[in-house]
């Protein structure tokens, strides 16, 4: 048997105080595309003028390009995500930057969550 003083606190809240300033880290989001992963390339439109990071999730393993006019390809230049493993923040200029996404090896979804 354990005995203790210490209160019974069987409810736990956790959650941000709108009072505090955010982590220089945190992410706040802007704007979200959606991208069809295919056997060719497709392009994304540019990110926003607010945007200057982007991170990017994928339902199926594809390599991505970005530029002001990108074009993805399999390997040499390109990025590879793997499926349903979000990435990290990736820095991208400001209403310039688009993504162009190509399958691995199958067809699925490309996820782009733009942040400040």
């Amino acid at each position: 048997t354990i005995v203790s003083s210490a209160p019974d606190v069987s409810i736990v809240t956790a959650g941000l105080d709108p009072q505090q300033a955010l982590h220089p880290g945190a992410l706040t989001l802007q704007a979200q595309q959606f991208l069809a992963i295919g056997a060719s390339s497709a392009q994304s439109a540019a990110v926003q003028a607010t945007t200057n990071r982007v991170v990017l999730s994928a339902t199926s393993a594809c390599w991505v390009a970005l530029g002001a006019n990108p074009t993805a390809s399999a390997a040499a230049g390109s990025i590879y995500v793997p499926a349903n493993f979000p990435m990290p923040p990736i820095v991208v200029t400001p209403g310039v930057t688009k993504i162009a996404v190509i399958q691995a090896s199958a067809a699925g979804s490309l996820s782009i969550i733009e942040s400040v």
